[in-house]
């Protein structure tokens, strides 16, 4: 209807919403960051405010994989950096809001145990999960419209299902849970595939179990490309990888014995 337009959608594949919070979940090294930094940049190179709450990484591996991604001296205009300080934001919302401002585009917060453990809330308490959540992102996404993406862990083997690590509170409070798989392992200089799978969308614009494939190049600099996943799509990605080490490993052969 009219009086009912579709969310505007942002980031390569459309798959955030304008004003949505969202959680990207997934184990240890599975790329879940790599894919919330290529979205900040999507949204940096169209001119969009973006801010990254770092409780976890550090400046050092944060800004070497944005820097890797393209994030160049013009767009870090566009990006307001807090590095680790341990913030209670329980305490703090207002001025945390305040930084934020009315013109961001796009939050990443880095990670959801992170930002509750500095806070003084219990990660498996559905509780202090919902009170954190409601005080400090939710009028972010739903009073600025800003697209607020928590990077989120899961316990390692527990891939396929939905909840993440802690209170179950996470999944209900979110509008979107999408979980990240690193089919092929990827680094800075050999090419990988993620899987992103759809946990949850509560606008209904995509399917529970839906999937996307972001395939990871290093090719000229660290860049993703996120489609639809399919059989046939990833059948010839993992050949093109497979055959471009080959192609390394005989480059590597004929250097040698030259």
């Amino acid at each position: 209807a009219t009086d009912h337009p579709a969310p505007k959608r942002l980031g390569q594949g459309r798959i955030l919403y304008d004003g949505g919070l969202h959680t990207l979940v997934g184990e240890p090294e599975s790329g879940k960051s790599v894919l919330a930094y290529q979205w900040m940049i999507d949204v940096m190179r169209s001119g969009g405010r973006c801010v990254l709450l770092d409780e976890e990484a550090g400046p050092y591996d944060a800004m070497g994989k944005l820097q890797a991604l393209g994030l160049t001296r013009d767009l870090a205009q566009h990006l307001t950096y807090l590095q680790p300080r341990g913030r209670n934001l329980d305490r703090l919302a207002n001025e945390f809001h305040e930084v934020v401002g009315h013109d961001c585009k796009m939050l990443v917060v880095d990670s959801m145990a992170a930002v509750l453990a500095t806070a003084g809330k219990e990660e498996n308490s559905n509780a202090d999960v919902t009170e954190f959540v409601n005080k400090v992102l939710l009028p972010l996404a739903k009073g600025r419209g800003v697209a607020v993406v928590v990077i989120d862990h899961k316990t390692k083997g527990t891939t396929g299902e939905r909840y993440s690590r802690g209170a179950s509170a996470k999944l209900g409070i979110v509008d979107m849970s999408i979980e990240v798989e690193a089919t092929t392992p990827f680094s800075r200089d050999q090419d990988g595939l993620l899987k992103l799978t759809c946990h949850k969308d509560r606008f209904g614009y995509t399917g529970r179990g839906f999937t996307w494939q972001a395939k990871v190049g290093t090719t000229g600099g660290l860049h993703l490309e996120i489609g639809r996943w399919g059989e046939e799509g990833v059948r010839a990605l993992v050949g093109s990888m497979m055959r471009a080490e080959q192609d390394k490993k005989n480059n590597l052969c004929a250097r040698i014995l030259q």
